[in-house]
This record gives C-alpha cells, structure tokens and sequence, in this order.
C-alpha cells in the first residue's frame, strides 16, 4: 500500500478509470477528510499538477481496508435468499414513498426503552447474584442473526427447596 504523496496522474494510471471519474473520487475524499490535495507550483503554463497525500485519516481508513481485503465472506445459500428478500422489501418501501432508513431510526427509538429496561433487570439480577440468560429475539446477534422484537425472553435459574 503507498502512503506517499503521489500525482493525480499516477492515481488515474493504476485505477484504468476515466480522469473525471477519478477526480471526482479524489474530492469526495478530500472533503470527508481523507486525503489532502496540494497544488505542485511550477514556472510552467498549462495545468497545475496535484499531489494527493493520504490524511492520518484516510491511512487509518486504507489500513483498514487492507485487512478487510484478506477476508473471505462466506454466505450460505439461506442467507443469500434472505438478502433478496430484504431487497425486494425495501423496493417495495421506497415505491411507497418511505425511507427504510428513518423507518430504521424509529423502530430504534422505538426499542431504546426495551434496552434500557434490559439493563435494569440484567444489573438487578446480577446483584442478587441470580442466574440467568438472556434468550429470544433479543440473543439472536450473539448468533449472528437478527430479529425485530418488542419483548424481552429471560431464563432464571431457580434452585428448588430443601
């Protein structure tokens, strides 16, 4: 990975793509943070050269892309149709004239008091040292999955009577 400064030239040489294209990529990125692009003074006519240096941002962002790489995403066939399913939903949102996305931030504050009410029964129980698990739809990202629910699912360990 190369974190010096390098011409716009260099960049749009490696990348194959249209100069526009990668110019337009190049000042979206400076305008989230991460890369700077400084003007080359020349004595010269015709157009200024640019050197493109990446921020502490923009390495942290490439370093991290980097690792991502070396992953393989595996999927199972389920999850795949799952993924469609969802698509074809959010078609069908967006025909309506809804925005799955604020529809997403109202079911989360919708869930919020679920949350907090949660915590005040997990803190409760682990202060009267009582077992306990949490099941449901609620522990299902600890597996990987995710369901909506508005309940709370808790198995308490109770000892019988002596």
């Amino acid at each position: 990975m190369n974190l010096h400064p390098t011409y716009v030239r260099e960049i749009i040489g490696k990348l194959h793509f249209r100069p526009k294209t990668v110019i337009s990529l190049i000042n979206d990125m400076e305008e989230h943070g991460l890369l700077e692009k400084k003007v080359e003074k020349r004595n010269m006519r015709g157009r200024p050269k640019y050197m493109i240096k990446p921020t502490i941002l923009g390495k942290d962002y490439l370093e991290t892309y980097e690792a991502l790489k070396l992953k393989t995403l595996r999927s199972r066939k389920n999850g795949l149709k799952k993924t469609i399913k969802d698509a074809e939903y959010v078609k069908r949102l967006e025909a309506r004239n809804l925005s799955p996305f604020r529809l997403f931030l109202e079911l989360n504050s919708l869930s919020q008091p679920i949350i907090e009410m949660l915590c005040r029964v997990a803190s409760f129980l682990d202060k009267s040292e009582i077992e306990y698990m949490l099941i449901g739809g609620c522990a299902l990202p600890f597996y990987g999955a995710i369901r909506v629910t508005i309940d709370i699912d808790i198995a308490v360990a109770i000892e019988g009577k002596e």
